[in-house]
């Protein structure tokens, strides 16, 4: 989706979810036309597109399904004023749990796109302010308490997780194109960018939390990348930590871990083929290559 499509989508998600918040409008007939923006635009406050079409497209605020077409599905829940949007074949975008959550996805084929904001298990709270974005077929973007799907006490609000690229083959078969901030912790940051790529950040199963933690990671490999703050997805914790890998001509994949327990810590990577770890004390630095 070009910028422009996207800036003039969120806008108008916002505007319909402000209408929808204040009353619901009759619904109206939708403009089934090639220009869907056009038509979208043309849609008043709180309309639903009266038959489906080929556009795939979901909007959903604060509960309510402003609108709703095709395959693509948005999920939120009544009071928490949460937005998710829903763009192209089986994306899904989801944001519950807390307030202030929003979820974007966008996905060009059969696997979709998954973007979670906050905590979709039944009764979860406290998860504020999360921001999630799958932008790529078969890729997946979870901000919030998303990672062990069970409500932490906590909560887990302020994370942010983008991903964009991803190769068009199921996540859960292969390395997964994935971006996953933040489980019973906040400020956590992830980037991914490019096929089998995954960051996590702040990403735990233990009680401790984890906050602000950042990962990034890009590459164009056949193999898995991965760079990994924080927990790293054990039980283990670790706040203020940093990895980092740029690979976009490599090959064979690198790795950044950084805390898996301990805090301050800084992994990167700069190439192909290698492996930074900064996880056996506190302030380490492991940065590759040398120099």
């Amino acid at each position: 989706m070009k910028a422009c499509g996207v800036a003039r989508l969120g806008m108008l998600a916002v505007g319909l979810g402000i209408g929808a918040a204040v009353a619901h409008s009759p619904v109206a007939a939708a403009d089934t036309s090639t220009d869907w923006l056009s038509s979208i635009d043309s849609l008043p406050s709180g309309a639903v597109p009266a038959t489906p079409s080929d556009l795939n497209l979901a909007i959903s605020f604060d509960g309510y399904p402003l609108v709703s077409d095709g395959n693509a599905n948005a999920y939120t829940l009544p009071g928490e004023f949460d937005l998710a949007i829903a763009y192209g074949d089986e994306a899904r975008a989801t944001a519950e749990g807390g307030y202030g959550d929003y979820a974007f996805a966008d996905s060009t084929g059969s696997y979709g796109a998954a973007a979670i904001a906050g905590d979709p298990t039944t009764g979860a709270t406290g998860n504020n302010f999360d921001f999630a974005s799958a932008n790529g077929n078969g890729t997946e973007a979870f901000a919030g308490n998303t990672y062990d799907l069970s409500p932490d006490t906590t909560g887990s609000s302020f994370d942010f997780a983008s991903t964009s690229g991803g190769d068009g083959v199921l996540p859960d078969l292969e390395p997964s194109d994935s971006a996953i901030a933040g489980d019973n912790g906040s400020g956590d940051i992830a980037t991914a960018v490019g096929p089998d790529v995954e960051s996590l950040a702040g990403v735990t199963t233990g009680a401790t939390p984890v906050n602000f933690d950042v990962a990034s990671a890009i590459a164009n490999d056949t193999a898995l990348t991965e760079a990994s703050a924080g927990g790293g997805g054990t039980t283990l914790g670790g706040s203020n930590d940093v990895a980092f890998v740029a690979d976009p001509w490599g090959t064979v994949g690198s790795t950044a871990d950084a805390g898996l327990g301990y805090n301050y810590d800084l992994a990167g990577v700069f190439g192909d083929a290698l492996n930074a770890t900064a996880t056996s004390a506190n302030y380490m630095v492991d940065i590759l290559p040398s120099f």
